[in-house]
């Protein structure tokens, strides 16, 4: 079979990334403790390592997982991202230690180049990765499609299995959550469409139109520092009406529960739907005025703090934080619950000087006891192990008894989720000795927690279950679920394509900011039709035939594997 390589972006491995994001506090310096810490720090190596977006972290490793790496023997430093690094990097032929592609054309041009070490002569320091039964269809998969002529295994599977959505109580971020304490004072309304929402959302502002800190608080949150390949923030609303963004580069929503891709300039598209919902958000006094200049992580904070009377997939309200996901007529989440191959992929370079500690690290990233750790902070701490399970700290559960808001770990650094790396596993397989996936907020003891507030109670007595999706499988509503066993079989875009979609991402993302500031109806209908004029002029219709008939041979090839 003639390889192939995977046009994959990766925006689902963010709303990965979207289950945790947040700047990490300066906190201690890798090797400033004392003790076996700086015994085994004295023979440390340093690595560097280069990430897959601009939106991740970077700089040397500080803090609790500084420590953490240091009692490893890894001092680790994150080299920031940008395309045009990424470019310069494969025309010298120099990359840093530790490579995550976000491009199968970059990864293959790097193992076509021979930047990459050949990771079958060190199979017996990668023991994690190579002896995991959930990673053995990536790997076969990797060896195939991103392997050397002679099937040499260079560039590693990363979220390989079953996905947080899998083992989610409330399908995670994807639904309407809404200050449910508050949604219950104005009496809970019900409704049946998306927008029937807003005067219910109008309404809640009116009823608290500041937070404690003295916020104005809104409906929605916007950002824009996620736009680099289309419109991000319209994922809030393809996730909650069974629809997929992954292919909006191209012009294309994507049916979830049909299989069928269709452009976003068709009449009734939700493309349109939502930038429409947006639009009357803003012309409510609703939106966030700093949606267009605010980054993710700042309307995070907002919604954290309840400067939002609801929550979106863009930027996540959860349940610890008071915000309940409200059900309604034509709710359809959608849903990826595993990633048979994974994504492209983690590679080490061949030019790399400490070898070894790379293949330490790596190994780490597969292995579920350090992921135990990297995910959730020092054991001991927040989280242990007692007879064999994992459980929640005493000092945790005070916290979350508390209401949450900033925790302070033992050394006194406040805690933070480290988001530069990507975990060879996904996070909803099941460890098997603990039966339990590797994220604290997926565990039984803390989901269970979760919901015994009394908002929590509130929305069970109302709806007559415990959580969300057993409401929705009863209903018959969880059937908007993503099958990605054909993604890998896409044909990877060529460089014409690619200066096509970044003209169509100029002419689409500017314009539906546009859209949804425009003063009234008849502008928007102005800025509507000249974005799609401008966006056909550049060839949308044949990005759009060509990606459609791509899709459907690669939902070919993969019935080959199945």
């Amino acid at each position: 079979m003639k390889k192939r390589i995977v046009a994959w972006l990766l925006i689902m491995t963010m709303v990965l990334g979207l289950a945790g994001c947040g700047a990490a506090s300066a906190g201690s310096t890798a090797g400033s403790e004392g003790g076996s810490t700086a015994q085994e720090g004295s023979a440390a190596k340093t690595i560097t390592l280069y990430p897959y977006n601009a939106g991740l972290q970077s700089g040397p490793v500080t803090g609790w997982l500084g420590d953490y790496l240091l009692e490893k023997g890894i001092i680790l430093e994150v080299i920031p991202y940008s395309e045009e690094k990424t470019q310069a990097m494969l025309a010298s032929g120099s990359l840093p230690d530790i490579v995550v592609f976000n491009s199968a054309t970059n990864a293959k041009a790097a193992l076509e180049a021979g930047m990459l070490l050949p990771l079958d002569d060190y199979q017996d320091q990668l023991p994690h990765v190579m002896e995991n039964d959930i990673l053995k269809a990536g790997l076969d998969y990797a060896r195939e499609y991103y392997g050397t002529e002679d099937g040499e295994l260079s560039i590693l599977p990363f979220g390989v299995g079953k996905n947080t959505l899998y083992a989610a109580a409330d399908t995670d971020r994807y639904a309407i959550k809404l200050n449910y304490q508050l949604y219950e004072q104005i009496g809970a309304p019900e409704f049946e469409k998306l927008e029937d929402v807003i005067p219910i959302l109008k309404e809640m502002q009116q009823a608290y139109p500041q937070n404690e800190e003295g916020m104005n608080v809104y409906a929605m949150n916007l950002f824009s520092d996620f736009d680099t390949t289309h419109f991000f923030n319209m994922m809030s609303i393809y996730s909650i009406l069974g629809y997929h963004w992954n292919y909006l580069p191209y012009g294309i929503e994507y049916e979830i529960e049909t299989g069928t891709p269709y452009s976003i300039f068709r009449e009734d598209s939700v493309y349109r739907r939502g930038a429409r919902f947006m639009y009357e958000l803003n012309q409510q006094g609703l939106l966030d005025p700093d949606s267009l200049t605010q980054e993710r992580a700042t309307a995070d904070k907002k919604v954290s703090s309840k400067a939002s009377v609801a929550g979106w997939a863009g930027v996540p309200g959860w349940a610890g934080k008071g915000y309940l996901p409200v059900p309604f007529d034509e709710f359809k989440p959608s849903l990826v619950t595993e990633e048979p191959y994974g994504k492209v992929g983690i590679a080490i370079s061949a030019n790399a000087e400490n070898v070894d500690t790379c293949l330490k690290f790596v190994d780490m990233l597969a292995d579920y006891d350090a992921l135990l750790t990297l995910y959730n902070g020092p054991q001991g701490d927040r989280w242990d192990i007692k007879d064999g399970k994992l459980v929640m700290t005493d000092k945790f559960k005070e916290y979350l008894e508390a209401g949450g808001g900033t925790y302070v770990l033992e050394n006194g650094e406040e805690y933070s989720l480290f988001n530069i790396v990507s975990y060879i596993p996904n996070m909803g397989n099941t460890i098997e000795k603990y039966g339990e996936p590797f994220p604290m907020t997926l565990w039984t003891e803390y989901v269970d927690r979760q919901y015994e507030t009394e908002d929590a109670q509130a929305w069970s007595a109302r709806y007559g279950y415990k959580y969300l999706k057993d409401l929705l499988e009863a209903e018959n509503k969880m059937t908007a679920v993503m099958d990605t066993s054909f993604v890998p079989f896409l044909t990877p875009d060529s460089d014409d394509m690619k200066l096509t979609l970044a003209a169509l991402k100029d002419v689409i993302v500017p314009s539906t900011w546009e859209l949804i500031y425009a003063k009234d109806d008849a502008e928007f209908e102005q800025i509507w039709s000249r974005m799609k004029q401008n966006a056909e002029a550049l060839g949308l219709e044949d990005v759009i035939s060509y990606k459609v008939e791509d899709i459907a041979q690669a939902k070919e090839t993969a019935k080959q594997f199945k």
